[in-house]
């Protein structure tokens, strides 16, 4: 895995909200050429940091919102077959492991009833200690009802996010005017994202989370995103944000583990910060959520 700089940060970070967004489009705002672009995304491919292009619903398609968890357990299981069973409840869509009996896990949950039973099912496993759940700030979307033509342009598009417009035309039947407006329909709806997996561990890259509470009495919540974008314009890429608690899961991409440790003691030493706790384990497992189940029911029902 090749050596991530600024101007990929800034193709990934574009590309992971709208993966169609074009390369000249891209290349006014970075201000380098079209061409060079398109060389640093195939590159960005190749060597697997962009594991594959995706289309997800927006949380509101399910009445639904974003949750993490942290699992502590007493060490005594297997890892894999630990995150894979986390998988399998079906509400997680990421599950990693962040350390000895620590891991991760990103998902949807649909109601109070929802984020419950995912923490029960955790709880109940016999190796688990604490289950520790947030929800976040996630951009919620749109509920929005798909029309026939515009499930045909889904249709596609999930087999191929990036499918062009003529080849979307080809199999769905309509004109290529038609497909570029129903196209930007569904772009348009906030009722889904054309987005991407990243893989960003690996090679001469090591990509962490950074859990920092801090003291609302001394900063609110601009003022500590501003502070790590003043402090890490390059190693800090987003935040995830609880939505209940003065907590942010920083996430950052560093050339070294002495980058890791660098930045965990700077961070426990800003004013602020009431604790700091920096998770850094093997790249996360990918696994189909209650949205992916969601968009293939209405493509089912459907008869698509």
């Amino acid at each position: 895995m090749r050596d991530l700089d600024e101007i990929d940060k800034g193709i990934l970070l574009t590309l992971v909200s709208n993966c169609r967004t074009p390369y000249e489009t891209l290349a006014r705002k970075l201000g380098i050429t079209a061409t060079a672009v398109k060389k640093r995304v195939k590159k960005l491919i190749d060597t697997g940091v962009i594991v594959r292009f995706t289309v997800e619903l927006t949380t509101a398609m399910v009445d639904g919102g974003t949750f993490l968890a942290l699992i502590s357990t007493d060490g005594s299981e297997r890892e894999d077959e630990f995150v894979k069973l986390i998988g399998s409840y079906g509400m997680a869509r990421e599950v990693g492991s962040s350390s000895a009996g620590l891991y991760t896990a990103i998902g949807t949950f649909v109601g109070a009833d929802g984020l419950r039973k995912f923490g029960s099912l955790a709880r109940s496993i016999k190796c688990v200690t604490k289950v520790e759940l947030h929800t976040l700030t996630w951009e919620v979307g749109k509920k929005t009802e798909f029309t026939n033509l515009q499930l045909k342009v889904l249709r596609c598009l999930v087999d191929d996010p990036r499918m062009s417009i003529e080849d979307i035309s080809k199999r769905s039947g309509l004109t290529a005017k038609r497909t570029r407006t129903i196209l930007n329909q569904l772009i348009e709806s906030d009722a889904l994202i054309l987005g991407m997996r990243l893989r960003l561990s690996g090679g001469d890259n090591v990509s962490f989370l950074s859990r920092i509470e801090w003291d609302e009495k001394l900063a609110n919540l601009g003022q500590v995103l501003d502070s790590l974008t003043k402090m890490y314009p390059i190693e800090y890429w987003f935040p995830m944000i609880s939505a209940a608690e003065p907590t942010v899961f920083a996430v950052f991409v560093v050339k070294s583990l002495s980058d890791v440790d660098r930045i965990t003691k700077e961070i426990s030493r800003v004013p602020f910060v009431k604790s700091s706790m920096t998770l850094l384990g093997k790249p996360n497992e990918a696994f189909p959520d209650i949205l992916d189940r969601r968009l293939e029911e209405m493509l089912k029902e459907a008869g698509l």
